[in-house]
C-alpha cells in the first residue's frame, strides 16, 4: 500500500454517538480492498471495543487541598 487516508465521522444524538462512518482512501489494487478492510476490522481495538458489550468502570478519589491553595 503505497498511502491511507481515513476519516471518522460521528452522528451525535445527545450524550452519545447514533453511528459512525469510516471512510478510507488507500493507495492499493482495488482488488485488496474488501480483504483489506476484512482484516482491519478483525484487528482494530476500537471497532471491536464498540462492538461489544463493554464493562467501564471509574475509580475517583478525593485529595486533600494544600493550606493556601484555591
Amino acid at each position: 500500500m503505497q498511502h491511507l487516508a481515513v476519516t471518522a465521522t460521528g452522528t451525535y444524538d445527545g450524550p452519545r454517538f447514533r453511528a459512525i462512518h469510516i471512510s478510507a482512501r488507500m493507495g492499493c489494487d482495488p482488488s485488496m480492498i474488501d480483504a483489506l478492510i476484512s482484516r482491519a476490522e478483525s484487528l482494530c481495538y476500537v471497532t471491536n471495543t464498540l462492538r461489544s458489550d463493554v464493562e467501564i468502570s471509574v475509580d475517583a478519589a478525593g485529595e486533600p487541598s494544600i493550606a493556601g491553595a484555591p
